[in-house]
């Protein structure tokens, strides 16, 4: 791209007349308008020539300025009244504001009719609404009170002369015209990737620009490569996939362990080397890992989000005490005070004067402690006006809060180098406090709780963000998974590649929207966002010589540690490979295990649970970490599906729906070549007829489904081509039966996906969509006991209680085979037989059965209902 923009301007120099006019160089990416004012801005000095992005262009032409949303949340607390609301409603609405901020932005992106848009929501609502019973619920029309305000925010930005992204870009549309009749001798040279457009409304300034007679457009990366990617033509890549590495690991912290093993082998003065952290938590541990240990300088422009920054932490045990302190009425716990007095910041700002902790000790060991004993502790004096704040009084909170921030400021400005990030985070909080004082004093917000004031702080660490910039250009660049940049590199490692934290919840257009999704389809309001970011990754591709992916697979403190459909396309299109790193990282702290005794509620809900009955799901569960079986199956604890357990569960229903017609039936090629003709159809009815789906998820989700469905039916096909007969007896089979224990029954349960004959021999079958690392499964005598507790095997457990299940339906004098469908290593389906018993023998009676295997299975299930065996965490990671 960047050769393109060289010979597009040399071509412009040598085009003379064009000198004549006043140039405007134009581009929605800085870096484009940064590099050609750098190179070639000396050349067009003469008639007042300007280089603008859109954003600086639209702002000249309208006299409006651009806000953050971080502003517009303010200017939306400037006008909300309290009494619009039920009282819970407003206390919920102040958590709202950043979700309907959005919302306005998607509806203005989207080109929307806003009015005809907000009437159908309303009326949506209203029919919801319509067998209500309680008449406050039925006049308070959510919808109706959100276009209210939509209304009123456009009003109130435009007297003030400001606007966000979307309505500023909207504005601009409507003053192009105006604009180039007052400046006839204008030219407008347009730089742009089609790519980059993340909307209707920036593809319509683009169209709109590109209609005016005065524009020149240079469409930049026209021949991309991302199409051709986009259709799986791996060939054509193959030496360039050779240099993208994709490492998996256990938890977030250790993907900084693989950047200093990556770098140390491979840094080699002048290496150009960029890192994109795409989880802004991880900022703080990478600066200091290449700064102190690696000790490579940095270059930045990162948006670091408020809530990272370890201050905030400060800040929220204070709010988080003096809701504790109203509703303890000036009765505390010794450790609600300890949790301030001990904070490692409040530690830090009053060191000198720390002999208060001391004392507080000193003076009272009980665990109850009034808000009068506080008096006698001798605590520093702004210390002293946190702990003491009559938090019925609003003003007098604000003004402690704000002695406590510039106290803090001026404590930290002894090192400012030092501090710079905790220095920008106590000015942001600072004109947040400063301003809420303003509001209250010239009524025009009406006073609010402590509650409110919380909220409203929560809602500001969230949204709000600080600039981390720092130039260097030697060294390594730190940059954002969106950032536009020009230059070449010689590693670059993007980390964190995980769904939900790409794309980041800043850019995700749809990712949090009070919109129903049935309206977000029908207006496809997210039909560019795939597009947008898939191009951003190709771009950083081959942007490098070498890249490497890094992501975690496993669920941690930080988040949720769920493979990026990306990854997926990677792996089963283009074959590439996954190295799983692991670290045997020595923890200081001594491991403390939780213990839950089955008393008498867990009692009660063991004995629904004997006769419901038990899943191998649940055993597996309950041999992972019993305490992740008492969450879910005893307080019923709801966890959100992970990517491949959706996608498998729409896997799952699809073949169900495919063979469906054909059960009992021998499988034929006419029936497999009938089944590949209805894949599509069947996936693309399936998605209409789901109400919710994979949410945002789309197209490459479709590629996943299809392949594997493809391979699956495939791999029928090579049985019949060749020459086994293969009778479907069932698929997505629900069966049950009574296991007799010592003195009791309990009901075990499971759906079997497939039972089928092959050449007169029954088979159970079970598929995953997950790759397997063997191509047969080898089961030991010693090891029938693990496979009831060590979830290890729990592929292998599943399936024996499968064919348990199997044989107690009256056909225990058949015998029959149990094993797994999957991939190994590429996308192609592969049967992966479990062998018992004796060497290569996979056929097992009910009478093997029962006197080998039934009696571990008895034991397990024996030992989960033990009420004399505690339910005690398991600390190992599976």
């Amino acid at each position: 791209m960047k050769q393109e923009i060289i010979e597009i301007i040399e071509d412009l120099l040598r085009k003379k007349y064009l000198l004549n006019h006043q140039l405007i160089f134009l581009s929605k990416d800085p870096s484009i308008i940064e590099f050609i004012q750098k190179e070639y801005g000396s050349y067009f000095k003469q008639n007042q020539n300007q280089f603008l992005t859109i954003k600086k262009f639209s702002e000249k032409i309208t006299g409006l300025k651009q806000i953050d949303n971080y502003c517009v949340f303010t200017h939306f607390l400037s006008f909300i009244r309290k009494n619009d609301f039920l009282e819970k409603k407003f206390v919920q609405f102040i958590k709202w504001i950043p979700i309907i901020i959005n919302d306005f932005q998607i509806i203005d992106g989207n080109l929307l009719n806003h009015k005809y848009f907000f009437k159908l929501l309303i009326s949506e609502e209203k029919i919801t609404k319509w067998n209500t019973s309680s008449i406050e619920e039925k006049r308070f029309i959510f919808w109706e009170k959100i276009y209210h305000y939509y209304n009123l925010l456009q009003s109130h930005l435009l007297k003030k002369g400001y606007a966000y992204k979307e309505m500023l870009f909207q504005q601009c549309i409507n003053h192009l015209n105006a604009f180039f009749k007052k400046s006839l001798n204008v030219k407008i040279l347009f730089f742009f990737t089609k790519h980059s457009i993340i909307n209707r409304l920036e593809e319509k300034i683009v169209q709109k620009i590109r209609e005016i007679p005065q524009c020149i457009l240079y469409e930049l990366n026209k021949n991309s490569i991302t199409n051709h990617f986009r259709k799986n033509e791996s060939i054509s890549y193959s030496e360039k996939i050779k240099n993208l590495e994709i490492i998996s690991v256990s938890n977030e912290i250790e993907q900084i362990k693989v950047i200093e093993e990556i770098i140390s082998h491979q840094y080699i003065l002048p290496r150009k080397i960029l890192i994109i952290p795409c989880n802004h938590s991880m900022i703080i541990p990478l600066i200091y890992s290449v700064k102190k240990k690696l000790k490579i300088n940095i270059s930045s422009n990162i948006k670091y989000p408020l809530k990272h920054v370890p201050i905030h932490k400060t800040f929220q045990a204070i709010f988080q005490f003096f809701l504790l302190k109203k509703h303890k009425r000036g009765i505390m716990n010794r450790n609600d005070i300890e949790k301030i007095i001990t904070n490692g910041y409040i530690l830090k700002f009053f060191s000198k004067k720390n002999s208060f902790i001391k004392k507080f000790y000193d003076l009272n060991d009980s665990e109850i402690i009034s808000i009068d004993f506080i008096k006698q502790c001798s605590f520093p004096y702004d210390l002293q006006m946190i702990l003491q704040t009559d938090i019925h009084d609003i003003k007098n909170v604000l003004k402690g809060i704000l002695s406590f921030i510039r106290k803090s400021s001026n404590l930290l400005l002894d090192n400012v180098k030092k501090h710079k990030i905790e220095l920008q985070f106590l000015l942001k909080l600072e004109c947040l406090i400063f301003r809420l004082k303003i509001f209250i004093r010239k009524k025009i917000i009406p006073l609010f709780s402590i509650e409110d004031l919380f909220h409203i702080y929560e809602q500001f660490v969230k949204i709000e963000q600080i600039n981390y910039r720092k130039k260097n250009y030697l060294g390594l660049s730190i940059k954002n998974f969106t950032e536009n940049f020009l230059e070449k590199f010689d590693l670059t490692i993007i980390t964190s590649f995980n769904e939900g934290v790409i794309p980041t919840k800043n850019y995700s257009y749809i990712h949090e929207s009070f919109i129903p999704i049935e309206l977000q389809k029908r207006f496809e309001m997210n039909m560019y966002k795939n597009n947008y970011y898939f191009h951003h990754f190709i771009r950083i591709f081959y942007a490098s010589k070498k890249t490497y992916i890094l992501f975690k697979d496993q669920t941690d403190e930080i988040s949720r540690g769920e493979i990026h459909s990306l990854i997926h396309r990677l792996k089963i299109n283009l074959q590439t490979l996954i190295k799983k790193k692991t670290f045997s990282i020595q923890k200081k702290k001594i491991k403390y295990t939780l213990t839950i005794k089955k008393q008498s509620t867990i009692i009660q809900r063991f004995n629904e649970l004997k006769i419901k009955g038990l899943s191998p799901t649940s055993i597996k569960l309950y041999n992972q970490n019993p305490i992740l079986f008492y969450c879910k199956k005893i307080l019923n604890i709801k966890e959100k599906k992970s990517f491949n357990m959706q996608i498998g569960a729409i896997i799952h229903d699809i073949i169900k729906i495919l063979y469906k017609p054909i059960q009992g039936c021998p499988i034929t090629i006419e029936k497999i070549k009938n089944m590949k003709n209805r894949i599509n159809p069947t996936i693309k009815k399936y998605f209409l007829e789901k109400k919710k789906i994979i949410e945002g998820k789309n197209v490459l989700y479709y590629s996943i489904i299809k392949n594997y469905l493809y391979n699956f039916i495939s791999w029928d096909e090579n049985h019949i081509k060749k020459g086994h007969q293969v009778i479907l007896k069932k698929i997505e089979y629900n069966m049950s039966t009574l296991l007799h224990l010592k003195n009791e029954k309990v009901k075990i349960h499971g759906i079997i996906d497939r039972i089928d004959e092959i050449d007169g021999m029954t088979r159970i079958l079970d598929y995953k969509i997950g790759f397997s690392k063997k191509k047969k499964i080898q089961i030991s005598i010693n090891q029938y006991k693990e496979i009831f507790i060590n979830p290890n095997y729990a592929n292998v457990m599943q399936l024996m209680i499968y064919i348990y299940l199997w044989f107690k339906s009256k056909r225990k004098r058949v015998s029959a085979s149990i094993s797994i469908i999957s991939p190994i290593k590429s996308d192609k389906l592969f049967l992966i037989p479990i062998f018992f018993l004796k060497k290569n023998k996979n056929m097992i009676t009910y009478e093997e059965y029962k006197k080998k295997i039934l009696p571990f299975l008895i034991e397990r299930i024996l030992s989960i209902f033990d009420l004399k065996q505690p339910m005690i965490e398991n600390l190992n990671d599976y």
